[in-house]
């Protein structure tokens, strides 16, 4: 069978819609028109315009559909790289508060060490000079006891008063003797405290 068509996209849709029947069709120029031959062995449906202007619209509603669905797919795409970058950006951001927090807790705890070694070496010295002032009483103890008898020994302490050379002035008092902490002498007093034993005595040996 043929049909005859006055333009090519006609004929290809026509041959179109045979071809989705199965029918074995062929497109053939004859002069300014265009002549769709078909047969499958059996009287294939001869498409109307009515039939033929449907696949047209059907054609240009799937391209449309198409070009939309592309739009939305870049669409989604954008959004979906916009949506990971933020979230990258954010996670980069938790990362470096994180990283902040373990410097500053890091110089905390380091403060705290060092803190904490000014306490033990001056626990230390005071042991030290605790441990060194019983080895001095002992040590007047046992030496009172052997020459006179049974002793104890106190520890007091007592202020004295010293002079030191003015830091503010190096002791020179000053231009024109105008040290206002010295006043002009270039000495300043100081109070000490200092350890003085005493022994007492409850017998004496005979020798």
């Amino acid at each position: 069978m043929v049909k005859i068509f006055s333009s090519f996209k006609d004929a290809s849709v026509f041959s179109r819609s045979l071809a989705i029947k199965n029918i074995t069709q062929q497109i053939k120029r004859r002069g300014n028109t265009w002549e769709v031959s078909y047969t499958d062995g059996t009287s294939a449906e001869v498409i109307n315009d009515h039939d033929l202007r449907k696949l047209k619209e059907l054609e240009k509603e799937n391209k449309i559909l198409k070009s939309t669905i592309e739009e939305s797919a870049q669409k989604l795409s954008y959004e979906k790289n916009v949506e990971i970058d933020q979230m990258l950006s954010k996670l980069a951001a938790e990362e470096t508060e994180i990283a902040l927090a373990s410097k500053l807790e890091n110089q905390r705890l380091d403060e705290i060490r060092n803190t904490l070694r000014g306490y033990e070496k001056e626990a230390i010295k005071i042991i030290e000079q605790a441990t060194n002032q019983l080895e001095i009483v002992e040590a007047l103890k046992s030496a009172y006891s052997k020459k006179f008898g049974k002793a104890e020994v106190d520890k007091i302490t007592k202020q004295v008063t010293e002079q030191k050379i003015c830091t503010n002035c190096s002791g020179d008092g000053g231009i024109d003797g105008g040290c206002p902490v010295c006043h002009g002498s270039g000495w300043v007093s100081d109070l000490t405290n200092i350890l003085v034993y005493k022994a007492k005595l409850f017998s004496q040996n005979s020798e």
